[in-house]
Formats: structure tokens, sequence, C-alpha cells
């Protein structure tokens, strides 16, 4: 949808020279970048103030005459800055369209302390929904520009569907909202600790323990992708299934084999279970036609809520047992995708007869 407006950034970033601006400051490191600008600590009292002023001090610097593509390559801004405009676009919209600059976005949250003699970089536990963000903003740019486009067309007059009924409706979304519960939860222990279990467990060192989440992540991202085109071909209901139930034995083996087929493991687990969301999203979409924009919001605001929760109390939990215990019990949390023998079966989709002489749609 938008690969032209990413080739061009990809070729800049290619093929022109520059530097990359900085302007990432965090929470923890805005107060001294304010105190370099004359502005001391007393000047704000919550930390919205805070980085209110300091977006005030970006947005001189990013619309300054100086400040443009032919000298800056691409600028690396907070999250926060996601969130705030400059001269009525998006931050990174505007970096764009108006200076011709990458925008990128830090996802890391920085350097934890040190501890046994190793230093990590701190847990993401909120790095999917910051993708998320990424990702519903380049979504909604693409959307808004088709709606403007499409402005005074004849509405589409699509496919219609037998509606389930509403209290079967309430029965299924009941149990989607369990099943994400389980699912994020589960990916939770391993997005967050598995670097520390593996550790714990086997002694291996930093750089093979990140090697082991680098796998299991890229088998998540790649289930990910997978599970909307065989729901597709196969049925939703049979990928939430397979998907959650199914990955029930490799999570319950996980915690008592060896490191050559945890990593294994650990690899079918994360395409498996990442295969649940795209099925579980479009499920509850069919369920309520019509509510795409309410059902997007609810599943994907409690996919990263809970995946942020999960990891502070499975933190404790650590803390008060072992690692290892973690991973124990996470191992029965896809049992709950027992609760999928609930979900009603949806009903296909009934196409409508063309009139004549009416044009063929192509979707």
């Amino acid at each position: 949808m938008a690969s032209g407006l990413n080739e061009q950034q990809l070729q800049k970033m290619k093929t022109h020279p520059g530097f990359i601006a900085a302007l990432d400051q965090s929470g923890g490191s805005t107060p001294n970048a304010l105190r370099y600008y004359g502005i001391q600590e007393g000047a704000w009292s919550t930390e919205d103030e805070m980085f209110a002023i300091v977006h005030q001090m970006r947005t001189r610097i990013i619309t300054s005459p100086s400040f443009t593509g032919e000298r800056i390559l691409a600028a690396i801004l907070f999250e926060n800055t996601m969130d705030r405009d400059i001269a009525g676009q998006p931050t990174a919209d505007y970096l764009w369209n108006v200076k011709r600059v990458v925008p990128f976005v830090k996802v890391d949250q920085g350097l934890a302390a040190e501890q046994d003699g190793v230093q990590l970089m701190r847990p993401m536990p909120a790095l999917a929904a910051l993708l998320a963000i990424v990702v519903l903003w380049r979504v909604g740019g693409w959307y808004g520009r088709r709606r403007a486009s499409a402005a005074g067309a004849a509405a589409v007059r699509g496919p219609t569907r037998t509606p389930v009924p509403v209290g079967q409706v309430r029965v299924a979304l009941a149990v989607l909202i369990v099943l994400v519960f389980s699912k994020y939860i589960y990916l939770a222990s391993l997005t967050s600790y598995y670097t520390f279990y593996l550790i714990h467990r086997f002694g291996v060192s930093v750089q093979t323990a990140q090697l082991h989440l680098f796998w299991f992540l890229g088998a998540v991202a790649a289930g990910t992708i997978i599970g909307g085109p065989v729901g597709d071909r196969i049925g939703r209901k049979r990928v939430i299934w397979a998907s959650i139930l199914g990955v029930l034995p490799f999570t319950l083996a996980l915690p008592y084999v060896g490191l050559m087929w945890s990593g294994v493991l650990s690899v079918i687990i994360g395409v498996v279970i990442a295969s649940a969301f795209s099925a579980i999203l479009v499920y509850a979409q069919e369920l309520l036609p019509g509510r795409v924009g309410m059902i997007s919001g609810l599943f994907f605001g409690l996919a990263f809520g809970i995946a942020g929760i999960g990891a502070a109390v499975l933190g404790r939990l650590a803390d008060a047992t072992s690692i290892t215990f973690v991973y124990h019990v996470c191992a029965f949390l896809p049992a709950i995708g027992l609760l999928a023998a609930f979900l009603p079966e949806t009903a296909p989709a009934m196409p409508r007869k063309k009139e004549e002489g009416e044009p063929v749609e192509f979707r």
C-alpha cells in the first residue's frame, strides 16, 4: 500500500550522503537534554509537561531551514514523538513530506543494571505494541487517502452474511478474549525472559541466549504472516484450534528438554501460536460485520496490554520462585484453547447477484 514511498526512503538511505539526527530523548535522558538548553527540572511538574517542552525544542530543530533532506538522511524518534504533530502533521509525516528526512522510531529501552557479571538490554514487553503503532500509523494514512479518493463514489455493495445470534456472538467474543489472554501471556514469558531462562538452566553465554531469542522472534513473525492465508484456505476456527490448543504438547515439553531441543521447540511454538492472532481478529470481525474498527481496537489493545501486564506478573513470579518454575506454569496456558469448542461456525459469504449492465468489481 505504501511500497512506492518505502522504496523512495530505502533508496535515499542507500544512495544519499548525509547524517542521521538522534532526536530520541526518552524519559531518562530528557531532563539532561533540557538542562543543556537552560531549562531546569522545576519548569515542569509532570512527565507529560516535560515531553511537551522537549517536543517544542525538537520542533524548532526540525522546522529550522537548515534541517533538510539535503544534509540529514534520517531522524531517530522517541515513541512519544510519534503521537505528536508538527505544523498540523504527525511528526513522522512532516519529516518526510516536508523535509524529505526518513523517520525512524527507537525501540530499545536502554541497558539493564549489571547482574552476575552480565549486562543485558532491558526487557521490551511493549515492543509489539510499538511496532503495531507504526504499522497502524501507515495503515491509517493509506486508508485516509483511500477514503478521500473514493469520496462521492457509489457505496460499495459487497457480499452479505447470515448473522450469528446475538447470544452466540457474546459467548464467542468472550472466548476469543480469553484465548488472546492465554496466547499473549505465554508469548510474554518467552519474549521477556527466554534469555534469562537459557542462561540460568543451561549456562549458555549471553550471545547464544540472544541468538535463540532471535530465532523465536523470527518464528513469531513468520507465524503471524502464515496464519492469514491458512485461515483463508481452511477456515479461521480450525486455525484457532490448531494454533492455541495444538501448541500444547510443545509447551509442555519445553521445560524438560535440552538446549538443542529448546531451540527447535521454541521455533515451532513461535510459528504455531503466532498464527492465531490474524485468525482471531478476522473471525471476530466476521461475527460483527461493520464493526471493523471497534473489533480491531479491542483485540489490539487487549493483546498488547495483556503482554505488558503479563511480563510484569511473570517477573514477580520468577523473583518469588524461579525462572524455571515460570515456564512450568506457563506450559499449561495453551490448554485454555479447549474453549474454542464454544466458537460458532461463521456463515459463508452469500454473493449478491449482479444486475444486468453492472460493472464487475474486483476485490
